[in-house]
């Protein structure tokens, strides 16, 4: 079962082309998200503070300021 829970977030982070990005932390921001989801549970959590990784920010630079 989390084998396929992390080829879907796998195959989700690269729809949205953030499957070459890092986190904040340095890994990928595949292995972050999955961490933090193992670690809250909850991906509403995870979406949210996806916002603030840094491989977010550099594919979409625009976000901040629209949604300001």
């Amino acid at each position: 079962m989390a084998d396929g829970a992390r080829s879907y977030l796998n195959a989700q982070l690269n729809t949205w082309g953030l499957g070459g990005y890092e986190a904040n932390n340095g890994e990928s921001i595949t292995d972050w998200a999955w961490e933090r989801y193992l670690e809250t549970g909850d991906a509403d959590i995870v979406l949210l503070e996806l916002r603030e990784q840094r491989g977010f920010k550099e594919r979409f630079p625009a976000y901040e300021a629209l949604a300001k």
